[in-house]
């Protein structure tokens, strides 16, 4: 009962009265998530098609969009007039500000992908431990690779299947990929207004899909093409999107479930009251709501998205012509909104997921534009704490964090000053934890800077190094340009740490860095890549980094071995060969504490309360 004590203790009273994200107000004012109704406002042309000598591109369309290592990456769909047929296009930028002037590197260029290849999804599967790029052919294929930013080295097509299934659509397209703890899922739709649906197991994938069964069925312009399914974070319940044609355009209806295999309900099921379309985004520079992706949480399989507020790009036609493949199709970006309150400019994007029960208060005084772009990685413990980001004595943003660790994002022109994240409105049942923050795409830990006057030290706040914020008061991550106001923690010293003779990490071609803390400084935890431990150590209680060289492969867990009264560990992430992986985005953790079934594991959580372990995924 331990655990329960603790986990009521932090809450608080405050939770009774908040209000979970997507639910009315006493004052009518509908709030943000995945419930409906839904308000969006829109970016203007984000992204413009460009051509060139050999590609005279009449459109980009059908983005698939990811965030990996602080950059934005997207693949999308071009029709090339020069060759008549229709490609790929790759582009990636650290700041959607300059998305548009980011370099389009067309797909064809890649000796493995040249000829009709369209509509593009792209994750990272961890159970190969590679990055999977999904097109139709016509048919359904794939390419790997092991690193997203390098469109030249996709492999060579690989088709899912060697002849059509039994239950497919005559014509099937868009094939859009998502996985739940057993199986892993392909969905496409057949314009014949059903959706369709095959499956094979983790251990299978990507070999092994079978028939096709009917999800989902209606008139042809009620479900149209464009489907993409996501997991919502932390609950027990599954978002499904589907493009539909109505009288005034295109528009996006919405499903939900608590399974990938039961039945689907509609949320937002007509052109009066969408999921997205001309009834509910202002600002839109299209009557179209087409072909898009939300922003993820995360890269892999799972599709997972945050309860908070989510931001979907989309192709949207800025002209018209007889001929499908010649509408001018660009790219935006849709924020919700939540209502009639008003968010910041779409072009703040949130990072790798989306803001979270987040909203830009009257008190910002920058519209979300500029040349810097700084990302929060914060949550609050009742759901209820206001916080701000200041650049100097401007306040560039302000938001109200929900109980799920999201990140919140403001673009500015402000360079003067120290940038501090302010906690504004502290009371019982009300803190903040502040992960990170990243300033243009550069990394600064809240538990590394010098000043944080909202800690709790001993009897009174202030003058902690930490992530937690117990007092109104803020952390000061240093300058725009002079980094933070105290040393980043060492890429691989630990503090406190010692790898025990069960440690194996003298060497081997793939690095793992873990980023953790005890609360008693007596906690230990091992790292186990397959069935190999790789090393144990025993952590202080200062967040610090453990690093371990190996050449095992397989999934990688990081599990606390000793619990006992006071003693907890909190894993921030872990980096694989530099590739980051948030510990809170993890499907699997059998250590966290779980107050619904007052037992361990179940959640998606940085924290490990018991004996267990995370699983962050393979290495390759």
């Amino acid at each position: 009962m331990r655990k329960a004590f603790v986990l009521l203790a932090v809450c608080g009273l405050a939770v009774l009265s908040c209000l979970p994200p997507g639910t009315t107000n006493s004052d009518g004012a509908v709030s943000r998530g995945v419930s409906a109704p839904f308000q969006w406002t829109s970016s203007g042309r984000l992204i413009d098609v460009k051509s060139d000598s050999t590609h005279q591109n009449a459109s980009i369309k059908d983005p698939t969009v990811v965030n990996s290592g602080g950059n934005w990456h997207i693949y999308a769909t071009i029709y090339n007039k020069s060759k008549s047929t229709y490609n790929m296009v790759y582009l990636s930028f650290s700041n959607w500000n300059s998305a548009n002037s980011a370099t389009q590197y067309y797909m064809d260029s890649n000796s493995n992908l040249g000829g009709y290849k369209c509509a593009p999804q792209v994750f990272y599967a961890s159970t190969e431990g590679k990055w999977f790029l999904i097109y139709q052919t016509q048919d359904p294929a794939y390419s790997t690779a092991s690193s997203i930013g390098g469109p030249s080295n996709w492999s060579a097509p690989t088709k899912f299947y060697s002849s059509k299934p039994s239950g497919a659509p005559s014509l099937w397209i868009d094939f859009f990929i998502i996985s739940d703890s057993s199986n892993y899922y392909l969905f496409c739709s057949g314009d014949d207004g059903k959706l369709y649906r095959a499956q094979t197991s983790r251990s299978n994938f990507p070999s092994g899909f079978g028939s096709f069964t009917t999800v989902l069925s209606m008139s042809k312009n009620d479900l149209f093409e464009g489907a993409c399914v996501y997991k919502i974070n932390g609950q027990n319940k599954y978002l499904l999107l589907n493009e539909a044609i109505g009288s005034n355009g295109r528009y996006y209806k919405a499903f939900t479930s608590s399974s990938l295999t039961g039945s689907w309900s509609a949320i937002a099921g007509s052109e009066s009251s969408p999921f997205a379309g001309r009834a509910n985004v202002s600002g839109n520079f299209s009557n179209d709501v087409s072909h898009g992706e939300l922003l993820r949480a995360g890269t892999d399989e799972y599709m997972t998205i945050n309860d908070g507020t989510l931001q979907f790009l989309y192709q949207g036609s800025t002209g018209s012509n007889s001929s499908y493949d010649l509408i001018p199709w660009s790219l935006g970006l849709l924020t919700q909104t939540g209502g009639s309150s008003s968010s910041s400019s779409s072009s703040s994007s949130s990072s790798s997921s989306s803001s979270s029960s987040s909203s830009s208060s009257s008190s910002s005084s920058s519209g979300g534009t500029g040349s810097n772009t700084i990302v929060v990685r914060a949550k609050g413990t009742a759901g209820t704490e206001s916080v701000n980001l200041k650049v100097g004595s401007t306040t560039v943003g302000t938001w109200t964090l929900s109980t799920s660790m999201a990140n919140y994002t403001y673009s500015t022109n402000a360079s003067s000053g120290n940038i501090t994240f302010n906690f504004t409105n502290d009371e019982s049942g009300r803190d903040v934890q502040c992960d990170y923050i990243t300033v243009n795409g550069s990394t600064r830990q809240a538990e590394s800077q010098a000043t944080n006057t909202a800690s709790w030290n001993g009897s009174s706040c202030g003058g902690a190094q930490s992530e937690m914020m117990y007092c109104n008061g803020y952390i000061d991550f240093g300058t725009m340009s002079g980094g933070s106001s105290s040393s980043s923690s060492s890429s691989s010293s630990s503090s406190s740490s010692s790898s025990s003779s069960s440690s194996s990490s003298g060497g081997g071609s793939n690095t793992i860095v873990i980023r953790a803390r005890g609360t008693s400084g007596q906690e230990q935890i091992r790292l186990v890549v397959g069935s190999t431990t790789v090393a144990t150590w025993t952590l202080g209680t200062s967040m610090a980094n453990y690093t371990a060289s190996t050449s095992a492969s397989g999934g990688c867990n990081v599990e606390f071995t000793n619990d006992a009264s006071g003693r907890d560990v909190q894993i921030d992430y872990i980096q694989v060969n530099g590739s980051t992986r948030q510990a809170e985005s993890q499907t699997t953790n059998t250590g966290s504490w779980n107050s619904s079934t007052s037992s361990c594991g179940g959640v998606q959580s940085e924290w490990l309360y018991c004996n267990g372990y995370i699983g962050f995924g393979n290495v390759p």
